[in-house]
């Protein structure tokens, strides 16, 4: 069975990217050092995974920070905070405009979860899905999940090079879309979109 903290390294074989040799077992690497230089601190971020920057706000900055983050603590009050307890296999869903956080778990053992987050079609997602998932996912995805992908347009909003699919068309002119075999360049010049695959990068050439 293999051990979950010495993963095999990933094959990058779009990016050419080289993974560093895997640590078995892991080693804890020291922090750096504080440090006011940008150029270090961008030094420290690729040698650590992490960098302490200094000297970023003013003084009075952070006493206007300061002020702010303690008048929000006021309204509500912690007292009126509603403890939300559920069975296993339940859904706690709620807008994103509620007042909200995460408690400490005092139950003696792991607390798991899966968090999911919604957006209005017209907001750019966290990860780009159109652009990194496998191309055999889409061509078997179905019409619901392409559309969480981001393979649909909101009116005029979100289209690929202009296509989009024969599905007839519902409120405010959305469709679904697809990507083309070219993007349509200066003087109508075509370029090849190349698509992502399990085991390769597709060229229409």
């Amino acid at each position: 069975m293999a051990n979950p903290l010495t993963p095999a390294p990933a094959a990058h074989r779009q990016t050419h990217y080289t993974a560093a040799p895997v640590l078995d077992p892991p080693v804890a690497l020291p922090l750096p050092q504080l440090t006011s230089s940008i150029e270090q601190a961008v030094d420290d971020l690729s040698t650590f995974g992490l960098c302490l920057l200094t000297d970023v706000l003013t003084a009075i900055e952070v006493e206007s920070l300061r002020a702010k983050l303690e008048n929000q603590v006021e309204p509500p009050p912690r007292e009126m905070a509603v403890q939300i307890e559920a069975p296993a296999g339940s859904v706690f869903a709620w807008d994103g405009r509620l007042w909200h956080g995460t408690g400490v778990n005092r139950t003696g053992h792991p607390r798991r979860h899966v968090g999911a987050f919604f957006c209005l079609p017209w907001m750019r997602q966290q990860e780009n899905w159109g652009v990194s998932c496998l191309q055999e996912v889409l061509d078997e995805a179905s019409p619901k999940l392409k559309a969480r992908l981001g393979l649909r347009t909101y009116g005029t909003l979100g289209g690929v090079n202009g296509t989009h699919t024969d599905e007839e068309v519902v409120s405010l002119g959305n469709s679904a879309v697809s990507f083309p075999e070219y993007i349509i360049g200066e003087n109508g010049t075509l370029h090849p979109l190349r698509r992502v695959s399990r085991d390769l990068v597709t060229d229409p050439n």
